[in-house]
C-alpha cells in the first residue's frame, strides 16, 4: 500500500505505508510461491483457521460460561454476513481477531503455574500475530480475550475469586498493550 505526503508544494510524493508489517502477506506469498500455487487453496487455509478457532471459542464458552452463551455466540459468529465473507480473507486473517480470546480461555481453565505462564505467552504472541497482521480492531479484540475474566466477577457460580478474577483481566489486557510499549 502507498500513502502520499503533500511537501510544501504541489507534487506528491509516494512512499511505502510501513505502519504495520503484514506479516500475512509474507506468509500467504511463500506458501504460494513455493508450496501451493493456488489462490484457492490459501483461502481454504485461511477459512480452516478461522473455523477451528471459533469452534475451538464456542466449546470453551460452553466449559467456562454456559451451553447458552456458547450457543448464542455460535450463532452470532455463523449467521453474521460480514464475518462469514470476511473468513476466507487474506488480508484480514479474521482467525486472528479470535486467537487471543482462545488462549485466555485457555488460561483461565490452566491450573499449574506452569501451564499459566505458557499460556500467557501464547495469549502475548498471539497479540504479536494480529499486529503483525494490521492494528485494526485490537482494543476490542484485547477485551475480548479479557471477557471471560469480566464475565466471572459477576457470576454467581464463580470459580476464581474476584481477586483472581481481577489480576486475570488486567493480565490479558497487559499482555494486549506490551506491544506499545517495546520500540
Amino acid at each position: 500500500t502507498l500513502s502520499g505526503d503533500l511537501v510544501n508544494s504541489d507534487i506528491i510524493r509516494l512512499t511505502p505505508y510501513v505502519s504495520q508489517y503484514g506479516i500475512q502477506g509474507a506468509i500467504f506469498s511463500k506458501i504460494y510461491n513455493n508450496f501451493i500455487p493456488k489462490i484457492n487453496v490459501l483461502y481454504y487455509i485461511n477459512s480452516l483457521a478461522f473455523a477451528i478457532t471459533i469452534s475451538t471459542l464456542v466449546l470453551l464458552y460452553r466449559k467456562t460460561i454456559s451451553v447458552d452463551f456458547a450457543v448464542i455466540f455460535f450463532l452470532t459468529i455463523i449467521l453474521s454476513p460480514w464475518i462469514v465473507s470476511f473468513a476466507r480473507n487474506l488480508y484480514w486473517i479474521p482467525f486472528t481477531w479470535f486467537l487471543p480470546a482462545v488462549f485466555a480461555g485457555f488460561y483461565f481453565l490452566a491450573q499449574s503455574i506452569r501451564r499459566k505462564i505458557f499460556l500467557a505467552a501464547l495469549i502475548y504472541f498471539s497479540f504479536v500475530l494480529k499486529c503483525l497482521a494490521g492494528y485494526e480492531y485490537i482494543s476490542s479484540i484485547i477485551l475480548l480475550a479479557a471477557a471471560i475474566f469480566s464475565y466471572e466477577l459477576f457470576n454467581p457460580e464463580r470459580v476464581l475469586t474476584k481477586s483472581q478474577s481481577v489480576k486475570g483481566f488486567f493480565l490479558i489486557c497487559l499482555l494486549g498493550c506490551l506491544l506499545y510499549t517495546s520500540p
